[in-house]
């Protein structure tokens, strides 16, 4: 499979973006095994095992994390001091997520907050205030509550948006109010100028009786203009595009495009049997076309693409 470049558009190795290291999230798990162009070389082959540098190097790192696990980010002398004032405490953080914790409120044990370490160097944050800036009810990325400097970066509050979308209730039910949100929040990511590059159920939250679909974690996001090709791995193993795996130049709203197309198959795959399941497998199958250029350009916003008015248009996607 070979991309095509147009004559005079820009092409950029996605390491430039990279000051600082994202964390592994795993690294026996598969689908959550993040990578990076700065760690990873780009790939010729179709194989899938790392080189044995690399993969000694993420060893060294996932030793490193068990660890740490993550506390020193969260209890030292200028996050307490911050939590203090408003009668909350570090609850819980996670091996696998060391620089992520949940927030409890001291008197009822209520799960008020999360807090995220990010480190300095790292476009994160400044992704998210942009598109913060953005008050449109399309806009479904988190919003930072407060943020403060620390040893390090940056400690961010963010609101608990819920949980992984995958364990919504009835998803049967709710199959096609979650579609068109994560085509929505996606649509506006992208007419901001924004890549997520690591979308998958586990940076989408959701209340697990349904409510409104929430993109998080921005570690691997980039801003820049359509027209623009990247080469390196980033994000998830199997929610990547091939062309990305494969090690190839890719546009990556495309690449996004392709994981957004991933989610959808494995949300209809715990979904019932319906006209809402058939048309979103339908409109997933072109996502994940394995040629980019035979892909969307864009996902078409909600009002044409998901009104019951055009369901019987879908059927023939």
């Amino acid at each position: 499979m070979l991309v095509k470049i147009p004559v005079g558009a820009k092409v950029i190795k996605l390491s430039k973006f990279r000051k600082a290291t994202p964390e592994i999230v795993s690294l026996r798990t598969k689908e959550n095994t993040r990578t990076n162009a700065v760690n990873v070389q780009p790939r010729t082959n179709q194989t899938d095992s790392l080189s044995e540098d690399i993969e000694q190097e993420l060893e060294d790192r996932e030793e490193e994390e068990c660890e740490d696990d993550g506390f020193s980010y969260f209890h030292s002398p200028e996050v307490e001091e911050v939590l203090d004032e408003y009668g909350y405490f570090v609850g819980f953080t996670h091996y696998r997520h060391p620089d992520v914790a949940l927030v409890i409120e001291r008197t009822t044990n209520e799960v008020m907050e999360i807090l995220k370490f990010v480190k300095n160097g790292s476009r994160e944050l400044d992704n998210l205030t942009h598109l913060t800036e953005k008050d449109s009810p399309h806009n479904h990325a988190i919003r930072p509550i407060r943020s403060w400097t620390v040893e390090g970066g940056t400690m961010v509050s963010l609101p608990y948006a819920g949980s992984n979308v995958m364990d919504l209730k009835d998803i049967t039910k709710n199959l096609w109010g979650v579609a068109c949100q994560l085509f929505e929040a996606v649509n506006f990511l992208h007419e901001n100028k924004i890549v997520h590059l690591d979308l998958k159920p586990e940076n989408l939250m959701i209340p697990d009786s349904y409510g409104r679909l929430t993109i998080i974690d921005f570690e691997m996001s980039v801003r820049m203009l359509a027209g623009t090709f990247c080469r390196g791995r980033v994000g998830s193993e199997g929610y990547m595009a091939p062309e990305m795996v494969n090690g190839l130049y890719y546009d990556p709203f495309k690449a996004d495009l392709f994981s957004c197309g991933v989610v959808i198959v494995k949300l209809c795959g715990k979904s019932r049997l319906s006209i809402d399941k058939e048309i979103l497998l339908a409109i997933a199958n072109c996502l994940i076309n394995p040629e980019p250029t035979k892909r969307p350009t864009s996902l078409i916003s909600n009002k044409h693409m998901f009104s019951q008015r055009f369901r019987p248009v879908l059927a023939s996607v």
